[in-house]
């Protein structure tokens, strides 16, 4: 059948393929939607093979939301109504499987303002841990223009191939930190609350991947392959959301 073959494309990691004969069948109501996971799935790619991070769990929503509208136009043809009960189960388990790596991506999310301060300390080490030693005691603060004035804005850029100026970059961590003695606590406190958050929502994921897989195998699908990344158990530094706005361009220093 048309669908199971699908199915078994996607489960299998054939996704291009999958998505180059959805395009050419699947009626108007669906387009839409199939060429947003299409838009998705290049740029999930496109960072895969630049080395900028692309996640396992950004690359398993857009398996369970490919899979769930294959389930979806099956149940919307089966006409005779074969096989439904297995279609019901297939679309229960993908429904609450993609929107669970829908909230887990979103804990994945990295912001402008995440990635400097995780580079920030990965390549000032002795510099980040001033900062935190001082805003935890109170003493000897520096101000974000001070910390700004000691880095290589230039280098995180490259780093990340961003697309943004200097000038751009400083305005806008200024804008965010300024005024805040406790701005880098702050934003490590809430990463691990991200962390620990994202954790619990994996063990319930992996329990209802374990029984979509047992359904899939019932049903006679093949679970081998470069699909699903079945047992995602790691969570990656997880990053404030909102951080992406490059702020003004006055340049002051202190």
């Amino acid at each position: 059948m048309f669908y199971d073959e699908i199915r078994q494309q996607i489960i299998s990691g054939k996704l291009e393929i999958v998505f180059q004969t959805l395009n050419t069948v699947t009626e108007t109501d669906y387009k839409n939607d199939i060429q947003l996971l299409w838009f998705q799935y290049n740029d999930w790619n496109k960072r895969k093979n630049l080395d900028l991070g692309a996640e396992s769990v950004e690359i398993n929503r857009i398996i369970y939301s490919l899979l769930n509208l294959i389930t979806s136009f099956e149940q919307k043809e089966n006409i005779n109504k074969v096989n439904q009960a297995m279609l019901i189960k297939f679309n229960e388990h993908e429904s609450k499987l993609k929107e669970g790596y829908e909230k887990l991506s979103k804990l994945h999310k990295k912001g402008l303002l995440d990635l400097f301060i995780n580079w920030l300390q990965d390549n000032y080490p002795q510099l980040f841990e001033r900062i935190i030693n001082a805003e935890k005691s109170g003493n000897d603060l520096m101000d974000i223009k001070q910390i700004l004035n000691k880095v290589d804005l230039f280098k995180f850029i490259k780093s990340y191939n961003l697309n943004l100026s200097t000038e751009s970059l400083y305005q806008s961590i200024v804008l965010k930190a300024q005024n805040d003695n406790n701005f880098f606590i702050t934003w490590i406190e809430y990463k691990d609350f991200k962390q620990q958050t994202g954790s619990k929502l994996l063990i319930s994921i992996k329990s209802i991947e374990k029984h979509y897989k047992g359904i899939l195998e019932k049903a006679g699908y093949l679970l081998t392959g470069a699909g699903i990344m079945w047992g995602v158990t790691e969570l990656a530094e997880s990053d404030i959301d909102d951080d992406n706005d490059d702020g003004d361009d006055d340049d002051d220093d202190d």
